[in-house]
């Protein structure tokens, strides 16, 4: 069950992640798609990273590495993680992931099945499809919108996780650029956690796909 659901700036997410340092000792926390971001308090991390790459980068927010070598597990996310046992961890963490992997609604599910609660923050859909953000990436001219290599515009649609498959042409045509809301959302979950992806049938241009989304989700 969703518990919380908040749209914010990525300043709430490192307060989030900080906030896990409180979180009990003998309690397991797994963070899954660790990457160049880890959590210190993570006890376990899956990533296709290794260790040693990993650690190459500074940590998502202040503390000690609690996870060592042993216990950090290179694989890919979107296959079952059978090395986990069923709600193995009390706690999961998953940040700036879901909207990058081939199968979210698969990592999702495995995410609910090894661990007992959680959290999840990915990129505000109105700012995926909004925010002309191309200079981030090394572009010559901010000639683009949203982030090219996420797949997923997603939000929380009663209670569920939904997906829509991003496609290119919302990226290249600047036309209908808004005013997005803030960066981030982020989701407080326990229990488990349901998602779905959401077919797109309309036409194939930046202007359907958004007045499809904004019909469907409002501007939350």
């Amino acid at each position: 069950m969703i518990n919380r659901v908040s749209v914010s700036s990525e300043k709430e997410l490192l307060e989030i992640s900080e906030g896990t340092n409180g979180i009990p000792d003998d309690i397991l926390v797994v963070d899954i798609g660790a990457g160049v971001a880890r959590l210190p308090r993570a006890d376990y991390a899956v990533d296709l990273l290794t260790y040693d790459e990993s650690r190459k980068h500074i940590t998502r927010c202040s503390g000690k590495d609690r996870c060592t070598q042993s216990h950090w597990i290179v694989a890919d996310v979107c296959d079952p993680m059978l090395f986990f046992s069923d709600e193995q961890f009390g706690y999961s963490f998953c940040s700036q992931t879901v909207e990058d992997v081939r199968d979210p609604i698969g990592l999702i599910r495995e995410i609910s099945r090894i661990s007992q609660s959680g959290f999840i923050s990915t990129i505000h859909w109105t700012y995926e499809l909004n925010a002309q953000i191309g200079m981030q990436w090394g572009s010559p001219t901010n000639d683009f919108v949203g982030y090219h290599h996420h797949r997923w515009a997603i939000c929380v649609n009663n209670g569920v996780v939904e997906f829509v498959h991003k496609p290119a042409y919302v990226q290249w045509n600047l036309t209908d650029i808004r005013l997005a809301k803030e960066q981030m959302i982020q989701i407080s979950w326990s229990d488990s956690i349901l998602a779905k992806e959401v077919l797109y049938w309309g036409e194939p241009n930046r202007q359907s796909f958004i007045r499809f989304l904004t019909e469907r989700w409002g501007d939350q």
